[in-house]
């Protein structure tokens, strides 16, 4: 489980993917145009960025989420 990991790259690394395929699987009109994972180790933190586009559509959005542990 990602939930109770310390933060460093591994761990980014591997939230950014599963969130990646999440989208893909449950949300296939989502394209994502910016994606960006951060992860502060000092405070064991992680900031998720996404603006994306609805397919067919002409809206977009952006998303901001931050996760303190």
């Amino acid at each position: 489980l990602l939930l109770f990991q310390n933060i460093d790259q591994d761990t980014v690394e591997g939230v950014k993917i599963r969130i990646q395929k999440e989208i893909s699987d449950y949300f296939p009109r989502i394209i994502p145009t910016k994606f960006e994972i951060t992860g502060d180790p000092d405070s064991n933190t992680l900031r998720i960025y996404l603006k994306y586009k609805i397919l067919n559509s002409n809206n977009d959005d952006e998303l901001l989420i931050n996760i303190e542990q």
